[in-house]
C-alpha cells in the first residue's frame, strides 16, 4: 500500500539517495475488502476452528452483497491522495530527479462481479496519480492494456505484464539519459 511506502521511505530512498524512485500501489489499497487487516486477523485467529471456518463460509457465500454493504477499503481514497501527495513532498526534498508511479490496472468484469465498486474504485485512485504529472518530476506510467491480456487473475501482473513494465520503464530512464 502507500502506507508501506512512506514507512519505508527513509530506508528505501533516503538512506540511498536514488536518481529515480518507482512506485507500484494502488490494488491493493483500494480492493473492496469483506475484513479489513485487523478484521481479518481476528477472525483467523479464532480459535475454535468450527466457528472460524462458518465465518469463512459465510463471508465467501455472501462476499457481493458484504463488500456492497461495508464499502471498506484498506485505503480510503482521501488517505490515499494525502499520503501519495506526502511521497511526491519527500521525493522533492530528496531531490529524487523523477519519481516515477504506475497506474492501477483495472480489473476486468469477473473481478466486478465479486466486489461490487473495484472499477470505480481503481479510477478513482488513478485519477489520483494521474494528478501528480503537474509535477515536473512526477511521471505516470499507464499499463491498462487489458487486464485480460497482462494479468494472471485480473490484478497481478503476467510474463507480458511484466515485460511491458520493463519495457516502459526502460524507455523512461533512457528518456532521462539522453536530457542530460
Amino acid at each position: 500500500t502507500i502506507e508501506h511506502v512512506l514507512d519505508e521511505w527513509n530506508e528505501l530512498v533516503e538512506l540511498r539517495k536514488p536518481q529515480v524512485v518507482i512506485v507500484h500501489v494502488g490494488i491493493v489499497d483500494c480492493a473492496p475488502r469483506v475484513f479489513l487487516r485487523r478484521e481479518a486477523s481476528f477472525v483467523a485467529n479464532i480459535r475454535f476452528a468450527w466457528l472460524r471456518d462458518r465465518i469463512f463460509k459465510f463471508t465467501h457465500d455472501h462476499r457481493r452483497r458484504i463488500v456492497q454493504c461495508r464499502r471498506k477499503v484498506y485505503v480510503p481514497l482521501p488517505r490515499f491522495e494525502r499520503l501519495v501527495q506526502q511521497v511526491v513532498e519527500k521525493a522533492r526534498e530528496n531531490e529524487v530527479q523523477s519519481l516515477v508511479f504506475i497506474n492501477i490496472i483495472s480489473p476486468p468484469d469477473s473481478v466486478e462481479e465479486r466486489s461490487p465498486g473495484f472499477q470505480s474504485n481503481v479510477i478513482a485512485y488513478n485519477q489520483v496519480l494521474q494528478a501528480q504529472t503537474k509535477h515536473d518530476f512526477v511521471s505516470l506510467i499507464d499499463l491498462n492494456g487489458g487486464s485480460d491480456v497482462l494479468t494472471v487473475d485480473g490484478i497481478h501482473l503476467n510474463e507480458r505484464g511484466h515485460m511491458l513494465l520493463a519495457q516502459r520503464l526502460s524507455e523512461h530512464v533512457t528518456r532521462m539519459t539522453r536530457i542530460k
